[in-house]
């Protein structure tokens, strides 16, 4: 009963009922699908599966059904785990009322996109592009218009995440083998004595920092769209007055 094939027997037993239990809590009625994709530690691409549903009691529900492992990203690899989960559980595509992923093309492509091949199934599958990763794209977008804040972002910050990886920079650029890695490393040591350093620094903190808290709200289960653009007005009133008193 320890045994490592014994134990992984058990928590794939545990797994298999709780998606019973979900499917049972789902019924007949209908659902929205949340799908997401990315790579593991292990470069295994993987797609995370959530139904969103209203249950008997008239409450908004999201329920994990798990990761599965796909061979590639493509919209027609998301979209054959899709149908194979459906068939092993008995789902219907009809019952689909929505559909929601991020904005990559594989996702939302109109023509190619799993949102369209789930539309050529069941039109009333609607497609909302995750408010979170709209906050996201805007903040990287606006981020890179500004020269400066765009070279401390995609520039500095992702040359030191390359140089230093699990050394430090001082042992890099002294004792490192690779000739253009100890250069890189000699020039952020003197960046992050720069005044502009700790300015930005502080500065993406203090704009981090609101704009997550408008994340964390946008990916809350309970949220409606009146809120969610009350909470955006807010979050630019925030930024307005620093950009202009701050």
């Amino acid at each position: 009963m320890v045994s490592h094939k014994i134990q992984t027997d058990i928590v794939h037993c545990f797994a298999e009922e709780v998606i019973e239990s979900i499917i049972k809590e789902v019924g007949h009625g209908v659902f929205c699908l949340l799908v997401d994709e990315s790579a593991d530690v292990s470069d295994k691409e993987q797609m995370a599966i959530v139904f969103r549903f209203v249950d008997t009691q008239g409450i908004v529900k999201e329920r994990f059904l798990g990761l599965t492992h796909v061979k590639e990203t493509s919209s027609l690899s998301l979209k054959s785990v899709v149908d194979f989960l459906f068939a092993k559980y008995g789902l219907s595509m009809k019952k689909l009322r929505g559909q929601g992923y991020d904005g990559a093309s594989n996702m939302k492509g109109e023509f190619n996109g799993l949102r369209a091949l789930i539309l050529r199934e069941c039109s009333s599958a609607y497609y909302v592009h995750c408010f979170a990763h709209q906050l996201q794209l805007v903040v990287v977008a606006v981020a890179q218009k500004h020269f400066d804040v765009g070279d401390f972002f995609f520039d500095k910050i992702a040359v030191l995440l390359n140089v230093v990886g699990a050394s430090l920079l001082e042992y890099v650029e002294i004792d490192g083998s690779d000739g253009i890695k100890r250069r890189q490393a000699n020039g952020l040591l003197k960046y992050f004595h720069t005044f502009d350093f700790v300015f930005y620094l502080q500065l993406i903190v203090l704009l981090l920092g609101i704009t997550n808290n408008l994340s964390k709200d946008l990916q809350r289960k309970d949220q409606d769209i009146l809120n969610a653009m009350s909470l955006v007005k807010s979050t630019k009133q925030q930024l307005y007055k620093i950009r202009d008193d701050g």
